[in-house]
């Protein structure tokens, strides 16, 4: 299935969602991940995040895991200047992760002087299309750009505002892959 349209599914309406995610979100009941034995040992989820990270950088840590993974969250490509190294980075990324069920990839927003932001969303509509467990988490459409106080970071009133846009998408497919579907 194509990413964008899984990404569409996410957003959908829950009579919708419920219906169609189960039949094209498959995860084994019996899968964990690094997050999953966190928590269920007490502690903290993984969260690798630095501000200011390349796709380079990300690559690295993403080829560095050792640790199965059921959902990952990429936000990457703002800091990238060159489009070309920005797609080989991604590919390596996205093949660190091939065995997670779900890589949720925001894709970028900001001043065209400062990010190639329509190139580097192509970029990553192009690589997630080409991959089952991919699904985009549309920043670029969703963020007013008054909520960006230097056109790139949302200023303190919306500091949430990645988090309100990731978070039900998560959640959606978390409750498609563990939970017995609503009507059959």
């Amino acid at each position: 299935m194509p990413a964008r349209l899984v990404a569409r599914i996410l957003r959908a309406p829950d009579a919708i969602f419920a219906v169609v995610a189960p039949r094209i979100i498959k995860v084994d009941p019996e899968a964990r991940s690094s997050m999953w034995d966190d928590l269920s040992r007490g502690r903290k989820t993984e969260i690798d995040a630095l501000n200011g990270r390349t796709s380079s950088d990300g690559a690295a840590v993403a080829e560095a895991r050792t640790v199965p993974d059921r959902a990952v969250v990429v936000e990457l490509g703002t800091n990238d200047q060159s489009v070309a190294a920005f797609e080989a980075n991604a590919e390596r990324i996205l093949a660190s992760f091939r065995g997670a069920p779900l890589v949720l990839w925001q894709n970028v927003e900001g001043p065209p002087d400062l990010v190639p932001a329509d190139e580097i969303n192509a970029a990553i509509e192009s690589l997630a299309g080409r991959r089952p467990n991919v699904a985009i988490a549309d920043w670029d459409g969703s963020v007013p750009e008054e909520y960006l106080f230097d056109g790139v970071h949302p200023d303190p009133a919306h500091a949430d505002a990645m988090a309100a846009l990731i978070a039900p998408m998560l959640q959606r497919w978390w409750s498609a892959t563990t939970e017995p579907p609503a009507c059959s």
